[in-house]
């Protein structure tokens, strides 16, 4: 007999495992590598608590996705809302568990990295929930155990890609007001200590409703897929509404994009785009590949017990040289096996420069940030002369790509209907319920303040990322760049 889990967590204090199958999936080696992946990345570097890992943000995740399912049903006052909650609950909560499991190292700066080295490969098919897809259904143990819960892989896979054909299972799960938004900016928050994510989560949940009835004047705008549609109840909900999206502005603004933090993340691409090169050209061999190819890979990554690390790169080379990877070798990839590259190649060995750039991630040693103004005319002739100015310092123009990083940042309050070139997107609008119970789009509520300081809420900085070198710093702050 199965024995419910409790699991205690910081954010939401008790989670608790009632399926022992659910419990099987999360002891699963593919869910246990979300421990080796940090939820920020780097941002411990600036932020000494941000140790949290996607392994404790998917429990949240999860456990959120139990709890507004439950909110739903209970508000409910139409027998088909109920019966289609009940028929699809099982699905929502376990795309909510597995959505991160494709994450690579450092979670969103692996995929920088790929597209970096396969620049002519579309991003979209880098992407982690691509990987995510591909564990689903092609690892043994992680497709068994979704279709032994009479769950179909494939469908846990079509939430995730937002292709489910029901409105609000793909918004509970991957929307503007999902769950994992819920879970991260609350665990962010809380993990970093910066407060700004904070939001009155308890409130969000009970003002969050399903409703099929759509206004006239939206019926064109929103009617891309069946309902019912999550959406935000207007009478009570929109304030807290309106505290989430700030957050999670302010949060981008003062966390994701802090400039140091941002520096680290350049500096992982630049090595690792470095190694990438060295790679393709022969002259970058892992001293250990040989026990690489040794090892059964498929074995230790198909049967479901705890794995040794290994820290060969030969997964990630076979990405740089355009290789098959398969999920089983692509799961060997986690901050672990990153970190113990860098810590090898920054003591030395095949090239200078990677080893350079390794010994500067190690110590602490980041660029420079410097903030270049939107308006700024002298922008390509100051860059031209910086990229001189490496070239000098460092001895060959390659080196630009390692020894310039340019970071162009920009974030909005939310996403509204119209992307930034007046296309309709209907996936990214949020939706709330007007005084007559009619679906309306949130940027067509003109009460709400977040909507009348819409221009002062696109925030966009460029920083130019650099050595920390007398002449570099002299001629930056001569064209009064700002750190």
């Amino acid at each position: 007999m199965f024995h419910n889990k409790i699991i205690r967590d910081p954010i939401h204090d008790v989670i608790e495992i009632a399926d022992k199958r659910v419990w099987s999936l999360i002891n699963s080696a593919p869910f246990q590598r979300l421990r080796r992946i940090k939820q920020l990345g780097v941002c411990s570097f600036v932020f000494p608590g941000a140790e949290h890992t996607r392994f404790s943000h998917s429990l949240g995740v999860y456990h959120l996705s139990g709890r507004l399912i439950q909110v739903l049903k209970e508000k409910s006052q139409s027998s088909a809302v109920t019966r289609s909650l009940k028929k699809y609950g099982d699905t929502i909560r376990l795309a909510a568990l597995c959505h991160d499991l494709g994450h690579g190292p450092f979670s969103h700066v692996f995929e920088k990295v790929l597209e970096s080295v396969n620049p002519s490969v579309s991003p979209s098919a880098l992407r982690h929930e691509k990987w995510t897809a591909k564990i689903i259904r092609e690892h043994k143990v992680v497709s068994h155990l979704l279709n032994s819960q009479g769950v179909d892989a494939n469908e846990v896979v079509k939430v995730i890609e937002k292709k489910h054909h029901i409105a609000y299972v793909n918004q509970i799960v991957s929307s503007q007001t999902d769950v994992d938004r819920f879970d991260y900016l609350l665990r962010d928050s809380t993990m970093t200590g910066a407060k700004y994510g904070l939001f009155d989560l308890e409130w969000m949940l009970l003002n969050l409703v399903l409703e099929d009835n759509i206004g006239e004047g939206e019926l064109r705008l929103i009617k891309w897929k069946k309902g019912p549609f999550l959406a935000v109840d207007g009478k009570r909900g929109l304030s807290v509404l309106e505290q989430y999206l700030m957050g999670r502005y302010y949060m981008h603004i003062h966390v994701y994009f802090h400039k140091t933090i941002r520096s680290a993340e350049l500096l992982v691409i630049s090595i690792l785009q470095r190694a990438a090169d060295l790679m393709r050209l022969g002259r970058l061999k892992p001293a250990d590949q040989a026990a690489w190819e040794e090892t059964d890979v498929q074995s230790l990554f198909n049967f479901d017990h705890s794995i040794e690390h290994m820290s060969a790169p030969r997964v990630f080379e076979k990405m740089v040289k355009g290789e098959p990877v398969d999920v089983n070798e692509y799961l060997a990839l986690d901050d672990v096996a990153v970190n113990g590259w860098i810590r090898a190649w920054s003591l030395g060995g095949q090239d200078p420069t990677l080893q350079d750039l390794s010994q500067r991630f190690v110590k602490r040693e980041f660029f420079k940030s410097w903030a270049v103004p939107e308006d700024f005319e002298e922008y390509a002739r100051l860059k031209m002369e910086l990229e001189g100015l490496i070239v000098d310092i460092y001895g060959d123009p390659e080196y630009i790509k390692y020894y310039f990083l340019i970071d162009d940042l920009e974030a909005r309050k939310y996403n509204d209907f119209f992307d930034k070139d007046g296309t309709p997107n209907p996936h990214e609008e949020i939706l709330f319920l007007d005084e007559r119970k009619n679906l309306r789009l949130l940027s067509s509520n003109k009460n709400m303040s977040i909507n009348d300081i819409t221009g002062k809420l696109a925030y966009k900085i460029t920083r130019w990322c650099l050595p920390q070198h007398e002449k570099i710093n002299r001629l930056c702050e001569k064209n009064k760049l700002k750190v």
